[in-house]
């Protein structure tokens, strides 16, 4: 794979993911009424995650030829930090302590 197309691929993956990240943001402006500061912070460091592999993808953009190798792994391995943060911040989301109870209105 040349690294048009290790970029191609990567931005690919990192654009699904950003747009992820902006659903849970989202969601979490929703829920923070019902789980407090926590729904902040959580978002925050998934932001950061997101910021970080911009960069190193950005990082394989600008790179020479004979250097955007070198590169590679560190984009990975951001993109799959990321992956795994919105995949906390999902569930997270979707857990019991993101949604109100109606049950304890009665």
């Amino acid at each position: 794979m040349n690294k048009d197309e290790m970029y191609d691929a990567l931005k690919k993956q990192f654009d699904e993911l950003n747009n992820a990240v902006n659903e849970v943001q989202s969601r979490v402006s929703s829920a923070a009424k019902n789980a407090g500061n926590m729904a902040g912070g959580g978002l925050e460091k998934l932001k950061e995650k997101r910021d970080a592999a911009a960069e190193k993808l950005e990082e394989i953009k600008k790179a020479g030829a004979s250097t955007w190798e070198t590169l590679k792994a560190g984009t990975e391995a951001g993109i799959k930090s990321l992956q795994e943060e919105l995949k906390k911040a999902t569930s997270a989301l979707d857990s019991k302590y993101f949604h109100s109870d109606d049950s304890d209105k009665k």
